[in-house]
């Protein structure tokens, strides 16, 4: 047999090589391509890596990481204990301190989630325009505070205010401690105020107060301790007999005094009288609990004093409020 010819039939064509061949390349193309794009995905995770480490680095070296955990907890309430009116004001409708100190990183975040003091002072704005996300916030608020008592600001100038958050608010009303209302009249609440149990609260503040109101719908405060209100307001027996500190602003000085004949248990007295001086009939009026006195006046000469007998003072202020000067 010629081995030649044997080795002519065993050889395939030219073209059968180039066709397998051409078969042959696009897979390994394709193999190739894979394995290069999970070398650079494995290249971009490991610099992400890199860099965050970097970041870890930063951070444990910037000065205010250097402050322990337990340091930290006493600077935020104090940051957070802040019941200024202009964040429900100019802001959110809510007040946001700790939303800001939570976002500043993982660690302040962990440590504001897990102070549910931080979240038990609170400034809201119950005007329907701030409804919606505010509710939002305010879930959130009580929700953190857990069983905190509160320490509340409501701020409302509408004569009808939102009906969701006032009722979100009085639902825990039992956990009520600090209670200041800022407010153009105390009826725009009082439907929702006037049958709440408040057992916790001990300080009332009432401001801004134009259009009156009743002070009776707070009969039910046992603890009631410290009272700010201004003399437009109808007075309570019940209520003033077991105050021990009173905060009394008036336009003039005989519904004031009435008042403090019914503060029976009274120790520390602010007056604040603003506009005329002070008419008509007064009866004199013995505080004897009472230890300190403070009158701040635009009118000299106040008359309110010389109807007030204090055998147990130990302090008394008198300031007399400057007149603004003309503009030019």
């Amino acid at each position: 047999m010629d081995n030649s010819n044997l080795h002519k039939y065993a050889t395939p064509p030219r073209r059968y090589l180039a066709q397998y061949t051409a078969k042959l390349q696009k897979p390994l193309r394709t193999l190739q391509e894979e394995e290069r794009n999970g070398y650079n995905d494995e290249i971009l995770r490991l610099e992400k890596q890199i860099s965050s480490l970097k970041d870890r680095r930063d951070e444990v070296i910037s000065p205010i990481h250097r402050l322990p955990n337990e340091i930290l907890s006493q600077i935020f309430p104090g940051v957070c204990d802040n019941i200024d009116t202009r964040y429900a004001i100019e802001r959110c409708g809510i007040s946001t301190p700790p939303f800001w100190l939570s976002a500043v990183c993982y660690r302040w975040r962990s440590l504001c989630l897990a102070d549910s003091r931080l979240w038990a002072t609170l400034v809201i704005n119950c005007g329907k325009k701030q409804d919606i996300r505010t509710a939002e916030l305010l879930d959130l608020f009580i929700e953190r505070s857990k069983q905190q008592p509160l320490r509340l600001n409501i701020v409302c100038f509408d004569d009808h205010p939102s009906v969701t958050l006032v009722h979100r608010l009085t639902v825990c009303s039992s956990r009520w401690k600090d209670l200041t209302l800022t407010l153009e009249g105390l009826s725009s609440l009082s439907s929702e105020l006037q049958r709440l149990p408040f057992p916790v609260l001990e300080s009332l503040n009432i401001q801004g107060v134009k259009d009156g109101g009743d002070l009776g719908i707070f009969s039910h405060v046992p603890k009631l301790k410290t009272l700010s209100v201004f003399e437009s307001l109808t007075i309570d027996r019940t209520i003033l007999g077991q105050i021990t500190d009173s905060d009394l602003a008036c336009y003039a000085g005989t519904t004031v005094l009435t008042a403090l004949g019914m503060c029976s248990n009274l120790r520390t007295l602010d007056i604040y009288t603003i506009g005329r001086r002070t008419t008509g009939h007064m009866r004199p009026i013995v505080i004897p609990t009472l230890t300190s006195l403070s009158v701040t006046s635009k009118v000299p000469d106040d008359e309110v004093l010389r109807f007030i007998t204090a055998p147990a003072l130990t302090s008394l202020t008198l300031k007399q409020l400057c007149r603004e000067e003309p503009r030019t």
